[in-house]
């Protein structure tokens, strides 16, 4: 009984907390995760591995 208490307590646990993060993510503005830093990052690596300056 404290077995299943326990997984119960924890299923609830990971749900409230996925929840909370997923509607944190959704209030923070598209700019701010759109992809241009690492689109960024990458086009610097694939520069620097092709050999041009």
């Amino acid at each position: 009984m404290i077995t299943t208490l326990r997984c119960a307590a924890g299923v609830a646990l990971c749900f409230v907390f996925f929840y909370t993060m997923g509607r944190f993510l959704l209030t923070m503005p598209a700019q701010y995760h759109e992809g241009t830093l690492w689109q960024t990052t990458w086009e610097r690596m694939k520069t620097a591995a092709q050999g041009e300056p």
